[in-house]
């Protein structure tokens, strides 16, 4: 048994008695899966409603943790560019 300060992992997040934090591997997967997205969106593969559909869903998902540094960071350095995508 493990004691409640050290943390309970459930649903992607680490949950502690006064914050919830998310797993660090699911911060790093989405960002590996971003990447993939937007790639995908700047050859054409996908719509953007599909790209802001990932977004949005992960956005949403996170947001019931402490995560407004994470998705700062995530999203700081991000821009979508419509002139590089392929009619």
């Amino acid at each position: 048994m493990r004691p409640t300060v050290a943390g309970l992992p459930f649903l992607g997040f680490v949950l502690y008695p006064t914050h919830r934090l998310l797993k660090r591997r699911k911060g790093v997967h989405f960002r590996r899966q971003l990447k993939a997205k937007l790639n995908a969106f700047y050859a054409g593969s996908i719509t953007f409603e599909q790209l802001k559909a990932t977004i949005l869903g992960w956005i949403n998902h996170v947001s019931y943790g402490d995560t407004w540094g994470l998705r700062r960071t995530l999203f700081d350095d991000l821009k979508i560019s419509f002139a590089e995508v392929k009619p």
